[in-house]
């Protein structure tokens, strides 16, 4: 008995190898799952694919409502194209300042103007939606647009209204 014991391993080496081989096969199992895992790269991905279909989805329902309104704008204040957005709706207040007021329902939730590509260079625009006194008082919508010295100056542009 003693030369049959002798050729076998003791019970401590029998646990360390099945110990050994479950490690080994649990990585090698474990191994394609991790290929698979989210990565930042695919999260981004994936949120970005989202935003862009709810972005898409709300402009294509401010278009479909018609609360999307826009004007091109010459230097002196008068329209050229426009939707929504008429002559009598623009007034020029001094130099560089424009005023939009008498917009009809939905009421102006925001605006968005910018130059024309012959504005002059380094030309800058401001937009708003008028609170309180001052230029274009008792007005929905302030333009005010100026050269590269900062002084009101009138330049062309386009605005859009929501």
């Amino acid at each position: 008995m003693s030369k049959l014991r002798k050729g076998l391993p003791s019970p401590a080496i029998v646990i360390a190898i099945l110990a050994l081989v479950a490690g080994v096969t649990g990585a090698a199992v474990a191994q394609p799952v991790a290929k698979k895992a989210v990565t930042k790269k695919k999260v981004k991905k994936i949120a970005k694919k989202e935003a862009t279909k709810a972005v898409d989805a709300a402009a294509a329902d401010y278009l479909k409502t018609g609360d999307v309104r826009f004007a091109k704008v010459n230097a002196n204040g008068t329209i050229g194209e426009a939707k929504g957005i008429s002559q009598a709706n623009v007034t020029k207040d001094g130099a560089g300042f424009y005023c939009i007021d008498g917009l009809s329902d939905p009421t102006p939730k925001g605006v968005s103007a910018t130059l024309f590509v012959d504005a002059l260079a380094g030309a800058r625009i401001y937009s708003g939606l008028k609170v309180g006194g001052g230029v274009c008082t008792g007005k929905q919508i302030i333009v005010q647009t100026q050269n590269n010295a900062l002084t009101n100056t009138d330049q062309p542009f386009t605005v859009v209204v929501l």
